[in-house]
């Protein structure tokens, strides 16, 4: 059985109003962007 900490899928798009957030569900990877 996989761990919820441990599944991942396709990144996520919120939209209200003049926001949006983008959640990236890698939480293998603390959701950072590396460059």
């Amino acid at each position: 059985m996989a761990d919820a900490a441990d599944t991942a899928s396709g990144p996520v798009l919120e939209i209200a109003g003049a926001r949006a957030t983008i959640r990236l569900n890698r939480p293998k990877h603390l959701n950072r962007l590396q460059a």
